[in-house]
């Protein structure tokens, strides 16, 4: 979102450079496309994820709790459309394996969603609610972030997502809500290794996977929603519609095992030790006094 070129900087300044993008992207023409949208809530949920590694930093200046509910409101207010994009998509991919009356049906279906009024984005407040957002961040001794710290803050965020995802993962029947939980615990994995991986100059090899479980866990997410509005029209549960959504349930459900087994097989020492061999050549750089020294770098949406 931003278009600054790799500078040295202070821990915040990873930060601050991703809110200032968001205030400006908020204020511009472009702010009504779909994806510009996508794109602010998904930095909204990279930033969450960051100032809750960075929490004992943070929370000498500002309360953390405050700071991260503010993030969620803000994103609350862009999601106001997301479940009418989610079922358009998600009957458009039906509609592309449906056949004879079903298809007809999916196809006023989704005349009628492109019909419905469009809820509108409260722009000027969630351009407020960033800018005071910013405002909370302003004084935070970022010195006070060390690499021990990012380290033993990642590796409690590895634990807690392998320990939920082993709770739910193995149950026979679908919980969504647990789920939706662990799709959150995934995503904040994966942006907290992003900004890890900036820190200590190293790409992990667990980073793009986490993406990749994390986009699966979107799309079982948007079939379940899609199985409830379909049964929400008066669908029986042997349509055959709602075969096919349950068929594709099943088969991403498998998928994400198997993606889930592979990225979490082994515990939270190993899966923080690319981090650990780089820390004596950041401790080594000149003039280092053990405090991390960020290169930004120009900020990509993790999808």
């Amino acid at each position: 979102m931003t278009e600054t070129g790799p500078t040295d900087a202070e821990p915040g300044a990873l930060i601050t450079t991703q809110l200032t993008g968001l205030i400006r992207l908020a204020g511009s023409g472009v702010r009504t496309a779909p994806s510009a949208v996508h794109d602010l809530r998904v930095t909204l949920k990279r930033l969450r994820a960051w100032v809750r590694l960075l929490r004992p930093a943070v929370q000498g200046r500002v309360d953390p709790k405050l700071l991260d509910q503010r993030f969620a409101d803000t994103g609350r207010g862009l999601s106001v459309a997301r479940d009418e994009q989610v079922l358009s998509k998600a009957l458009r991919r039906l509609q592309g394996r449906a056949g004879g009356k079903d298809v007809r049906r999916i196809e006023a279906w989704r005349d009628e969603l492109a019909a419905s009024p469009r809820a509108e984005i409260p722009w000027d407040r969630v351009r407020a609610e960033l800018a005071v957002s910013a405002q909370m961040l302003h004084g935070i001794d970022w010195q006070a972030v060390s690499p021990e710290m990012l380290i033993a803050r990642l590796r409690a965020t590895y634990r807690r997502t392998r320990r939920y995802g082993k709770r739910t993962l193995p149950q026979r029947g679908i919980d969504a809500e647990r789920l939706h939980d662990l799709r959150k615990l995934v995503k904040r994995l994966t942006y907290q290794v992003e900004y890890v991986d900036t820190v200590f100059s190293v790409r992990h090899p667990s980073g793009a996977g986490l993406a990749r479980l994390g986009q699966s866990l979107g799309d079982l997410n948007d079939l379940l929603v899609l199985k409830s509005w379909l049964r929400d029209k008066g669908l029986k549960p042997k349509s055959q519609l709602l075969k096919l959504v349950g068929k594709r349930i099943r088969r991403r459900r498998a998928v994400i095992r198997g993606q889930f087994d592979e990225l979490f097989q082994s515990g939270s020492a190993r899966f923080v030790a690319p981090y650990r061999a780089a820390r004596p050549r950041l401790a080594a750089r000149p003039g280092s006094t053990g405090t991390v020294a960020l290169r930004v770098v120009p900020a990509t949406p993790v999808r």
